[in-house]
């Protein structure tokens, strides 16, 4: 059996809302040579991702009911084997299996109702406006990394602040989906807005 990294360890074992705290510490010290590296950098976000999966609620006629739990990943996929250790397993606090989907590049009429989390890769910024509109009124998280995605309409900004992965939170779009972020991830969001 494959031992699981040692951040997704430590969120195990000191409870969600102090394990994410942790996270978040634990990203503000660069590892030896000063910069994140990316691949580390996205470990990181990853392990971000997955522990937002227990801090929202989905309202009941999707996303938090019986069945998998899916992370989509639209467009170029930076994560590598990031979601390796967790994938296929249960979501912590419940029966559920996380499954992660590598969708590739956005086609117009993509189906993306069988996700509750979308990543929107970089490499989709382009057709961000067709992609959040195509979810619109869904209960889908959309996460991103990329300039301007909350004032694009994207929910969840993680971004790189003095080598440190951080998040930015815009509420409108994730009220209009049914979501309910946890006071946590508001508190500990770089920016929150309304837009």
């Amino acid at each position: 059996m494959r031992r699981l990294p040692p951040y997704i360890r430590l969120i195990a074992r000191m409870g969600l809302a102090a394990g994410l705290a942790a996270l978040v510490l634990s990203s503000l010290w660069p590892r030896r040579g000063g910069a994140v590296s990316e691949a580390r950098e996205y470990e990181i976000k990853a392990a971000y991702i997955y522990h937002f999966i227990s801090f929202v609620k989905w309202p009941d006629r999707g996303g938090q009911g019986s069945g998998d739990v899916v992370i989509g990943i639209l467009g170029d996929d930076p994560f590598n084997n990031a979601f390796g250790p967790v994938e296929n397993k249960p979501v912590p606090g419940s029966s559920r299996v996380l499954r992660v989907r590598r969708l590739g590049p956005w086609k117009e009429g993509m189906d993306l109702s069988s996700v509750q989390i979308l990543f929107i890769a970089g490499s989709e910024q382009p057709h961000l406006a067709q992609v959040l509109s195509s979810l619109a009124g869904r209960p889908v998280l959309t996460v991103g990394d990329s300039e301007r995605f909350l004032e694009n309409g994207g929910m969840i900004n993680l971004v790189m602040v003095n080598q440190r992965v951080r998040w930015e939170i815009n509420r409108r779009p994730v009220g209009r989906a049914g979501l309910e972020l946890s006071a946590q991830v508001l508190r500990l969001a770089i920016r929150v807005v309304d837009i």
